[in-house]
């Protein structure tokens, strides 16, 4: 990630709402893929406002819509089913939500999504209203975000050669007001459960929760232009020097 002083390279309010849009028609059309469709839009009207949303939803994207129902690999369809937690965070980041949720919980879409989406607006003309919260406020949740998934990448329980020097980074970003700590020192869960008491299913599924929210902000914050650049390796390197 980068530092702080860098140039606020964020996309603008337009391009987030239009992101928004793309993420929000990739996970209706999951629905399909997975035999829930019978309430969701028609995947051709699906198709003709991804096209709408060019150039955010790039060709490829543009593509994967234009495939018969049914043709998705698992994969496309598991990341369509993840891209509700990149779209809610961008709603976060919009305003259309007041908090972020808790780090390890799915979030669901906000009323104005279900209220105006069935339309297919336009990102120009939806909600003139809206921008982007401060650069500083997206890149302190990236770096929350951050920590936590450094975190678990190092699996429900680390290497106890490691053990140290991950409570050791953890209890300096608790200081910090960015992490809340179980009695064990490790990352404290929703549940109230440490990170260390959840099952290697578990902190699979929160694994996925996090990274998909970290690429949202990473892109909020400038990582790289477009949507399908961005990456979640970046590292919490503002963690190791510093004293708590």
């Amino acid at each position: 990630m980068k530092p702080m002083e860098d140039t606020n390279r964020s996309p603008s309010p337009e391009r987030a709402k239009a992101r928004l849009m793309v993420q929000c028609a990739h996970w209706l059309r999951s629905g399909w893929e997975v035999g829930q469709g019978e309430r969701l839009p028609d995947p051709k009207d699906l198709l003709a406002w991804v096209s709408r949303l060019a150039p955010e939803a790039d060709a490829s994207e543009i593509a994967n819509h234009a495939l018969p129902v049914g043709e998705w690999p698992d994969q496309l369809t598991m990341n369509g089913t993840w891209a509700k937690l990149s779209g809610t965070t961008i709603e976060w980041a919009l305003g259309l939500k007041d908090d972020f949720g808790e780090w390890d919980e799915p979030e669901w879409w906000s009323d104005a999504v279900h209220d105006d989406f069935p339309g297919f607006p336009d990102p120009a003309q939806w909600r003139h209203d809206l921008r982007l919260r401060s650069w500083e406020e997206l890149e302190r949740q990236a770096m929350i975000m951050e920590t936590c998934l450094w975190r678990l990448r190092q699996g429900p329980q680390p290497d106890p050669d490691a053990a140290e020097y991950v409570k050791k980074l953890l209890a300096r970003s608790a200081a910090i007001g960015h992490v809340r700590l179980a009695p064990d020192g490790d990352l404290r869960c929703s549940d109230g459960r440490s990170l260390a008491d959840q099952s290697d299913e578990e902190a699979q599924e929160i694994l996925s929760i996090v990274t998909e929210r970290l690429h949202a902000l990473n892109w909020l914050t400038g990582q790289e232009e477009h949507y399908g650049d961005i990456t979640c390796n970046t590292i919490v390197g503002w963690l190791w020097d510093e004293e708590p």
